[in-house]
């Protein structure tokens, strides 16, 4: 059943008083008789409306020339309906056989035609034009009766109805079994959104292996895995490390930047001998404030000896070795890019000589 609001487009000669070839003034009142509001006139584009009214709406794209003559109704509304059965939202293939006798001939253009209107008036591309593509953005005109079915994922969006003159006439095929069976899919709209995703995202192929690429790889490797080896070893030793108690027998005020006192510091060693080292401000979890103030160091018995305050001695293997991380990161940054250069060099042929220059 059918009711005054939705047109029955197999034997409507207007929807709502609206249809194509009218003039934009006509228009306008029968929107108004309508009971409808017009929502957005896009003065960038005086050809184009939009009228909405209860549980209906319409894009209009009239002529910017003369009595303005409507050009195009597009309906986006599921309540049209064709000899009584619902055409909006079926899978191409039920709407097809909806429209029945009037679907022969149905053939399609690769445009939207509510997004590129009146482009499909021109030859169409060289294509290739898929399945895939076409089931999910172009437009099944039926010629004979004006109309044309905008497709998304495989189902009728909306509905096209122009005046004669302004129906594509060239078109770049019909409707296949093919086409139709993808409809008919129960997995249609994933199968359709993994086929166009590819088609328009293509396979890239992989790019050619880089000896020099790999070598610096290697290195890169190599180089890391030892510089932590050493890190390592470098914490071990200061987590082994003696802890001293000294005295602080000098201060020296910083007198320019970076404002680091230092202080001389005074130790009795493992072996009983009395060892001197100067120490910077950033040793000392607590700076000592005065001469002969007590303070504990590090002490690692090597040949020379290491002393460090215990601030720093917690975090000397970062210290010690993080700069070489950064140097080795560094060096490898520059070798990709020259390895990358020579790559391209090596894999451009070389342009042939023109004949009289051959020697």
């Amino acid at each position: 059943m059918t009711d005054d609001s939705h047109p029955d487009l197999a034997t409507a000669t207007n929807w709502r008083g609206l249809k194509p070839g009218m003039t934009r003034a006509d228009a306008l009142r029968a929107i108004e008789a309508a009971g409808a509001e017009i929502s957005n006139e896009d003065e960038t584009d005086p050809g184009w409306l939009l009228a909405v009214g209860e549980k209906w709406g319409v894009e209009l794209r009239f002529a910017e020339g003369g009595d303005q003559p409507l050009r195009q109704i597009a309906l986006d509304d599921e309540g049209c309906h064709w000899a009584g059965r619902p055409l909006p939202g079926l899978p191409l293939h039920e709407a097809l056989a909806v429209l029945g006798d009037a679907a022969r001939g149905a053939g399609w253009r690769p445009e939207d035609a509510t997004d590129e209107a009146f482009a499909d008036l021109e030859p169409p591309g060289p294509g290739p034009f898929s399945d895939a593509r076409l089931l999910s953005e172009a437009t099944v005109w039926i010629r004979s009766r004006g109309l044309g079915l905008v497709m998304c994922g495989g189902e009728v969006n909306e509905i096209i109805w122009r005046r004669a003159e302004d129906v594509p006439r060239d078109l770049i095929g019909p409707v296949t079994e093919a086409q139709r069976q993808i409809t008919a899919r129960p997995d249609r709209e994933k199968f359709l959104r993994d086929e166009y995703v590819g088609e328009r995202v293509p396979n890239r192929p992989a790019p050619r292996s880089n000896p020099l690429q790999r070598i610096l790889n290697l290195a890169l490797v190599i180089a890391l895995g030892l510089i932590g080896w050493q890190a390592w070893l470098e914490m071990q030793r200061w987590h082994k490390a003696i802890i001293l108690t000294g005295k602080v027998v000098v201060i020296e005020r910083a007198t320019a930047k970076p404002w680091r006192d230092h202080y001389r510091v005074r130790f009795i060693d493992p072996s009983g001998r009395s060892q001197g080292v100067t120490l910077a401000q950033g040793e000392f979890y607590i700076p000592p404030g005065e001469i002969g103030a007590e303070v504990q160091v590090a002490y690692v018995p090597e040949d020379p000896p290491r002393v460090k305050g215990l601030a720093y001695s917690r975090d000397a293997a970062f210290t010690r070795y993080m700069p070489w991380a950064i140097g080795v990161g560094l060096l490898y940054m520059v070798g990709s890019l020259a390895a990358a250069v020579i790559a391209r060099r090596l894999a451009t042929p070389a342009l042939p000589r023109p004949p009289g220059l051959v020697r």
